[in-house]
């Protein structure tokens, strides 16, 4: 279920979903639908990836307080800046 190389096997990983299923009380149809919401997950989380992998460099994001209120956002509005790195 993990794409990391450093990942348990999967026989492990399915021991762990399997605890995670008995402590939810999972009963036998919620526990046949965990597959498919488990691949729906990764193709999200892969889809989000290759989006974001291409933009350019990092950010961090930070608060405005003036004048962004402004320019139609609130005063604490985030915005993305480029991250500094001092040498």
């Amino acid at each position: 279920m993990s794409s990391k190389p450093a990942a348990p096997p999967a026989a492990a990983q399915a021991a762990q979903v399997r605890v995670l299923t008995d402590a939810y009380g999972l009963d036998a149809a919620s526990r046949a639908n965990l597959p498919n919401a488990i691949l729906e997950r990764q193709a999200h989380n892969a889809r989000w990836w290759s989006s974001h992998l291409n933009r350019p460099g990092p950010v961090s994001p930070t608060t405005t307080r003036s004048p962004s209120a402004s320019a139609g956002r609130s005063a604490s509005t985030p915005t993305l800046r480029p991250i500094t790195t001092s040498s």
